[in-house]
């Protein structure tokens, strides 16, 4: 990524891409829910994200503080995710993209925090505010 301010809408493409290069096989079919590998799809989904936002940047990760969680359920389960959150609305965004198959939902939210003190990056999707 640029190394500068990331948008709502770079992070919903960059969060898409991924979950599906973990969770579809390579003709676009999406793989069947297996309760034994959701650890490892949510930690490669997690680890895929934050790479792909961050790179090899140390600046962009000292600006920015990011929070990747993924939950994956096996269709037919309730499910049920919120969160609460105090920050600067017009600095700090999320997204959160769902994705479902026949045979599972998986819910991967990302958070981009500037921690006070750091340097004012603002989101461009943000800046008219």
């Amino acid at each position: 990524m640029d190394g500068e301010s990331i948008s709502v809408e770079t992070l919903e493409t960059c969060v898409k891409d991924v979950v599906s290069k973990v969770l579809e096989t390579e003709d676009g079919k999406p793989v069947p829910y297996d309760a034994e590998r959701t650890k490892k799809w949510c930690a490669e989904i997690i680890s895929r994200t934050l790479q792909k936002i961050c790179g090899d940047d140390e600046d962009r990760q000292s600006h920015h503080k990011y929070i990747v969680n993924v939950v994956i359920s096996n269709t037919g389960s309730g499910l049920h995710i919120n969160t609460g959150a105090r920050w600067n609305p017009h600095r700090d965004i999320y997204v959160m993209i769902p994705y479902s198959t026949p045979t599972m939902n998986v819910v991967t939210t990302v958070y981009a925090v500037i921690v006070p003190g750091m340097p004012p990056d603002v989101p461009e999707v943000l800046k008219d505010l």
